[in-house]
């Protein structure tokens, strides 16, 4: 990410399982498995679908987060995350 500047996330939707799609303030479309991330006492109960599927994008923070105050970072994101195919 060396070089790159910051940006928000400003939209989210779960695709299956585990992976989020994420739409950036810079107009690009990206996709994540999060599953890696969910380990620990906060990401735990994020292993149930449902409570994944709670996710949502705080402005304020410009990342996505859960109402039992799981987040993840926007930098780590960025650096994880993959452009989405063209369909075309």
């Amino acid at each position: 990410m060396s070089g790159e500047r910051f940006v928000d996330v400003t939209g989210v939707r779960v695709l299956h399982g585990y992976v989020l799609e994420l739409t950036w303030a810079d107009g690009l479309v990206t996709t994540i498995d999060a599953e890696p991330y969910l380990w620990g006492p906060v990401f735990e109960p994020l292993r149930d679908p449902t409570v994944f599927a709670t996710v949502a994008v705080d402005s304020e923070a410009g990342t996505v987060v859960w109402p039992n105050g799981g987040d993840i970072s926007p930098a780590e994101l960025r650096l994880k995350s993959r452009p989405e195919e063209d369909p075309r």
